[in-house]
C-alpha cells in the first residue's frame, strides 16, 4: 500500500485533490485496492511496473522524495503505525540508493519488526508475494 504524500512533494495537491485523484484511478479500476479510512490505495501490478519502466532514471530521486516525508534522522524511529513503511523500507532505501542505511537499520536495538530486505540483511523470510509480477512493459 502506498503512503499518502503530502505537500510539497505532491505538485500542490492537498488532501482532498490526492482522495480525487485516488478516486478516480480507482473508478478506472487503475488500483488493486484504494482504502479511504487509512488513506492508501494499492497499484495493479502491470501499473506500477509500467510506471517504473517509464519513470526509471528518476526513480532514485523518487524513492527519496518519498522518504524524505517521513523526516526522519534514523529509520529506527519510524512509528510502529507505519506498517507500509516498515514492510517496504528496504526497497526504499535500495531504490533512493541508500544501501549504507540498510545494515544499521536492520541491526538498531528500537526495531521490534525486522527489515526485510532483498540483500539479506536480515535472517526473516521475505514477505509472500501478493500479486503476480508483471513483465516488463515495452515502450
Amino acid at each position: 500500500m502506498a503512503h499518502v504524500v503530502h505537500p510539497p512533494t505532491t505538485s500542490g495537491f492537498d488532501d482532498l485533490d490526492t482522495e480525487k485523484l485516488c478516486e478516480q484511478l480507482a473508478n478506472l479500476s487503475l488500483l488493486s485496492s484504494y482504502d479511504l479510512s487509512t488513506h492508501s490505495i494499492r497499484l495493479h501490478g502491470v501499473i506500477r511496473n509500467y510506471l517504473q519502466t517509464k519513470m526509471r532514471t528518476q526513480l532514485p530521486i523518487l524513492h527519496q522524495q518519498f522518504l524524505d516525508t517521513y523526516n526522519l534522522p534514523c529509520w529506527a524511529d519510524l512509528p510502529a503505525k507505519e506498517p507500509y513503511l516498515w514492510e517496504h523500507l528496504t526497497e526504499h532505501l535500495l531504490g533512493a540508493e541508500k544501501t549504507k542505511e540498510l545494515i544499521p537499520t536492520s541491526q538498531s536495538p528500537h526495531i521490534s519488526t525486522p527489515v526485510v530486505s532483498q540483500t539479506n540483511t536480515t535472517s526473516a523470510p521475505p514477505p509472500p508475494i501478493d500479486e503476480p509480477r508483471a513483465h516488463k512493459v515495452q515502450d
